[in-house]
């Protein structure tokens, strides 16, 4: 049987957000075929599970930006 990581696994380019600017990034995960009980009492039931986390950069230097995630859904 096969397993999937209970994370999202992201791959960037290294692009940074230019100074100034604020970028808006959106991380959307569907999961049509899942368990359908959770693992604990109270735990997540992933069988068509929607999950969102919209991520926000700054652009604070042409090197570096500060940003942040917000687990909404």
């Amino acid at each position: 049987m096969a397993h999937a990581q209970t994370d999202e696994i992201q791959v960037y380019d290294a692009e940074i957000t230019a100074p100034g600017r604020l970028n808006l990034t959106w991380h959307n995960n569907f999961t049509p075929s899942g368990r359908a009980r959770a693992v604990i009492p109270g735990g997540v039931v992933p069988e068509h599970a929607l999950n969102g986390v919209p991520e926000f950069a700054y652009g604070v230097t042409e090197w570096f930006e500060a940003g942040t995630y917000l687990p909404i859904y």
